[in-house]
């Protein structure tokens, strides 16, 4: 288990380098309310959640918790107003074409 977090590499050599470097930083807010996946596997390609909710998705897992909670694909939840040192965000934005 690290210490504490780390900075993620300013240049990416690889396209899953960058990725690697994230998971298990801090867990990550995301913007999708939780709700649980839809039946079908196919409607869990990106799934979005509901329009609003009590409990925002985070992702990521964190250097605080062992590494099987270090992947994308696990999501657990907390309130909006919830805060602490294993939490924290990614700025992101759509390309402009």
């Amino acid at each position: 288990m690290r210490k504490a977090e780390f900075p993620i590499a300013r240049k990416l050599h690889q396209q899953w380098q960058f990725s690697r470097q994230m998971i298990g930083n801090v867990w990550e807010w995301t913007a999708d309310w939780y709700a649980p996946y839809p039946e079908l596997s196919f409607a869990n390609i990106d799934p979005h959640g509901p329009e609003s909710g009590e409990k925002r998705v985070i992702r990521g897992g964190s250097w605080y918790f062992d590494a099987n909670s270090a992947r994308c694909g696990l999501r657990y939840t907390h309130a909006p107003q919830d805060k602490g040192f294993s939490l924290g965000f990614r700025v992101a934005a759509d390309r402009v074409r």
